[in-house]
């Protein structure tokens, strides 16, 4: 499930590895409390898995909201990736012409 944590800077978007409630149970149960394993997307720009309380899942963000931000995460990953090869070959390319 993609969910999106609000009232954190910057908004973090993932997907719920696990739920991590107070207590011990052996079935489901309504908790209000606990807190929620989340792998951070994408994973291109976050290779990292961190935890929240559940106060701080956004139950209004939509799905297709939640998907176009990962996107245009991704993206500026992309930009930037291209961004910093394009910057080092060209420092490579002066370097050699200065040398």
């Amino acid at each position: 499930m993609k969910v999106r944590i609000a009232r954190v800077l910057p908004v973090a978007y993932g997907v719920v590895e696990r739920f991590l409630l107070y207590g011990e149970f052996d079935d489901d149960v309504f908790a209000t409390g606990g807190d929620v394993e989340v792998r951070l997307e994408p994973r291109t720009l976050y290779d990292d898995v961190k935890i929240y309380p559940l106060a701080k899942l956004d139950r209004s963000a939509t799905l297709y909201q939640i998907k176009k931000s990962i996107d245009d995460d991704e993206g500026r990953s992309v930009c930037l990736t291209f961004c910093l090869s394009v910057f080092f070959v060209c420092l490579c390319v002066f370097l050699s012409v200065c040398l």
